[in-house]
């Protein structure tokens, strides 16, 4: 009888390991999934919302500084003046391009939006009809000046923006002859939604 009960209590006990390992592995399982989709888990990026910059602005420019390798001193007066703008813009996705009209010509813009940030900077740029001649700048007369270049960054807070510019402008000698240097404006621009 005694070897009935020995007998008796290792298969209890064998049983009770068995179902034991059979819990612990379905415990393990479960813990494993649990895991996998706790919140610690990445989840799928947020689309970035960049603002909405289509249509027209206006805005002014001020420049705070004129630099170059001619005629720059002359132009030191220019300092804190500023200018009007319009400018206009198409947005597609995070890619902007768009025309930027003010007196020294008009430039054709292209660059792009990362939330509020926005940046700019000229595909091509047309003096208007006439440009601006300088008698005084160097050691030869009739200097011409005429727009080459111009870059725009601004925050957008609504329906407003702010931010720098900076254009260049070609020196040209004779009158609409070869490029001898340039002049550098750059300053701060703010603007509107019209």
């Amino acid at each position: 009888m005694v070897a009935a009960l020995v007998t008796l209590r290792f298969r209890y006990e064998l049983k009770m390991t068995a179902f034991a390992t059979v819990r612990l592995t379905a415990l393990m399982t479960l813990c494993t999934f649990l895991a996998a989709c706790s919140s610690d888990a990445p989840l799928s990026p947020t689309p970035r919302t960049d603002a909405d910059v289509a249509g027209a602005w206006r805005g002014t420019m001020r420049i705070t500084s004129v630099t170059g390798e001619q005629c720059a001193a002359e132009l030191q007066f220019l300092v804190g003046t500023s200018s009007e703008f319009r400018l206009t813009l198409t947005k597609t996705g995070g890619s902007l391009t768009g025309t930027l009209d003010m007196s020294s010509g008009s430039c054709e813009l292209a660059g792009g939006i990362q939330g509020n940030a926005v940046s700019l900077m000229s595909t091509a740029c047309r003096p208007p009809g006439r440009t601006v001649f300088f008698t005084s700048c160097g050691p030869d007369a009739g200097r011409e000046l005429a727009i080459r270049s111009m870059s725009l960054q601004a925050n957008v807070a609504g329906e407003s923006a702010s931010g720098s510019h900076t254009y260049v402008e070609q020196i040209n000698l004779p009158l609409g002859g070869t490029m001898v240097g340039s002049v550098t404006y750059a300053g701060n621009v703010a603007m509107s939604r019209q």
